[in-house]
This record gives structure tokens, C-alpha cells and sequence, in this order.
């Protein structure tokens, strides 16, 4: 279905303000295919450190953005991938205690999850932060 003036409109915002967030212009296919690719390492088993995990999991934070800027009807349209990378991503974590990121106020519940299968340098990170 395609979208009208004002929900175009609202989109190209949205992602406006992204790529100005991000330093560099983005669509929201390619942040989804970030999330994608990211929560497809973390089901293999993530091997970079901790840093880069919290890195990655800012994607989420954009797409969230953009979610949260369009109109309903938009957001409907892009929900249904995002819906199945989260479920992959939640099959794939497990909950932790506290966000994978000290002293900063992140909404997301997905810092609120770490790998299952922990592997690498983030495993070490992982246990040298307590989680």
C-alpha cells in the first residue's frame, strides 16, 4: 500500500534526523539490515567486545526513533521484519540485572539483554562487568 503525502513526509523526517544523529545519511532498510546481520552474529556467537555490542545495539535505538516518528500506518508497514529480527534477538539473549551500558538511561529493553552464547572477547568483558 503505498503511503501519502504527510506519511512520506513524516518518514523522510524521521530519517532525516537519523542520518544528522548518525553523521552519515541512512534509510531505514539499511538500519534494518544492520539489526538484521547484528542479531544474526549474536545468534552465531558474537565475538567482538563489549564496547562494539553496545555499538551495535544503538541500531535498535535508531530504528526506534524512526518508529516512534511516523504514523501509525507507517509504522505498520515497517514493523513486521523488525518484529521478527526482535524475536530472533530475544531467542538469542538472555535478561540481565542491568543494561549493558553503566550510568546512561537507555530505553530499549534490548540492553537489557546479553548473548547466550557468549564467545570471544565479549565473553571476557561480560564477566569482567559482572554480567
Amino acid at each position: 500500500m503505498p503511503w501519502n503525502r504527510k506519511e512520506q513526509e513524516a518518514l523522510k523526517t524521521a530519517i532525516g534526523r537519523a542520518s544528522m544523529r548518525l553523521g552519515q545519511k541512512v534509510r531505514y532498510d539499511n538500519l534494518l539490515s544492520k539489526w538484521r546481520a547484528f542479531v544474526a552474529e549474536v545468534e552465531r556467537g558474537y565475538t567482538w567486545t563489549l564496547q562494539d555490542y553496545q555499538t551495535d545495539l544503538s541500531v535498535r535505538d535508531e530504528i526506534e526513533a524512526v518508529l516512534r516518528a511516523v504514523p501509525a500506518s507507517v509504522r505498520r508497514q515497517l514493523s513486521p521484519p523488525l518484529t521478527e529480527a526482535d524475536r530472533r534477538f530475544e531467542s538469542a539473549t538472555a535478561p540481565s540485572d542491568r543494561p549493558v551500558i553503566r550510568g546512561e538511561a537507555r530505553d530499549g529493553q534490548w540492553y537489557r539483554r546479553i548473548p547466550k552464547l557468549r564467545v570471544g572477547e565479549l565473553r571476557a568483558d561480560l564477566t569482567d562487568e559482572g554480567l
